[in-house]
């Protein structure tokens, strides 16, 4: 039985990666903070620590073939945050991945990486992305588009809009794709079983969609009707500004800042990328409108909308 480590297995990504491993039949080693574990992931072999403990580590990957980093900061105060946990944190783990004779490694990263100077975490995939790619090891760097589906709470925002009457956007005709956990993790288990591709990959489902088009696939899941409008990038600029403010005044990481408005307000997000189709078959199973109708249901189910 192949065994994989994996970091990152209680996040939104990474819990549906795990749930897939085990049910495809791999031994799974899972690192964990000291958090208790939800009762559908308890199968893995779990390992306390951080991406700052290097003891931890080692036993994370000690019998592992893959390792499978999804692990990392998305939100932050300061630019060192980001370093201390995608780069350092990475690179803290590449080296227990060599000590313990680790054969390949997929890297869960982000499209914004092919875009670094846009914020320091778009920076700091993009160096994360390099270490793995220079680590010596059989690698993959796999870059997601904007991953959605039931459980995920950072797109939950837009749908609740779309049952008002306001729906604001960044940049109506700006292009992006998008892809379901359910794709996002079928796809990391194809990697995994051809663990020596040796190149970075932009995962989605396979559409090119504008804004707008997202905008108005959203309200339709949802049956709303909201009037659609581009909000200007100056007052996103300046939302972004005194979340900032609030954070050093309160102390919570801010999601909104001027750096993600950077990020929300680019104009491609896009990608028609197939390479990992072409080296391991996987092929994404949910189109958007199924998609975001199950994510709707879910919601709606549980409460959230």
């Amino acid at each position: 039985m192949k065994t994989v480590a994996i970091t990152g297995a209680t996040g939104f990504v990474g819990s549906h990666v795990l749930s897939r491993l085990i049910a495809s039949g791999y031994s799974v080693r899972a690192l964990k903070r000291q958090a208790s574990i939800p009762p559908i992931l308890k199968e893995a072999l779990w390992i306390a620590g951080t991406l700052s403990d290097t003891p931890s580590l080692i036993e994370l990957c000690t019998g592992a073939d893959t390792l499978i980093h999804s692990a990392g900061v998305i939100k932050a105060k300061r630019e060192a945050d980001f370093i201390a946990g995608n780069v350092k944190g990475t690179e803290n783990l590449i080296a227990a991945a060599k000590q313990a004779g680790v054969r390949s490694i997929i890297y869960v990263s982000s499209i914004t990486a092919r875009e670094p100077t846009l914020s320091y975490y778009a920076s700091s995939k993009a160096q994360a992305e390099h270490l793995v790619e220079a680590s010596g090891i059989d690698f993959t760097n796999l870059r997601l588009t904007a991953v959605y589906g039931p459980g995920d709470s950072e797109t939950l925002s837009f749908f609740k809009a779309a049952q008002g009457l306001l729906l604001p956007i960044s940049n109506p005709q700006a292009k992006l794709s998008l892809i379901h956990v359910d794709d996002t993790a079928s796809a990391i288990v194809a990697a995994c079983n051809n663990a020596t591709i040796g190149q970075t990959i932009e995962l989605c489902d396979g559409t090119v969609l504008t804004q707008r088009a997202l905008a108005e696939a959203i309200a339709t899941s949802v049956a709303g009707n909201p009037r659609i409008f581009a909000l200007p990038r100056s007052l996103a600029w300046c939302a972004g500004g005194i979340s900032e403010i609030v954070s050093s005044l309160t102390g919570k990481t801010p999601m909104l800042t001027r750096q993600k408005v950077a990020e929300l307000y680019h104009d491609d997000w896009s990608t028609t990328d197939t390479q990992l189709t072409q080296r391991t078959g996987w092929q994404p199973g949910i189109d958007l409108t199924s998609g975001l109708m199950q994510t709707c249901r879910w919601y709606k189910a549980h409460g959230w909308l």
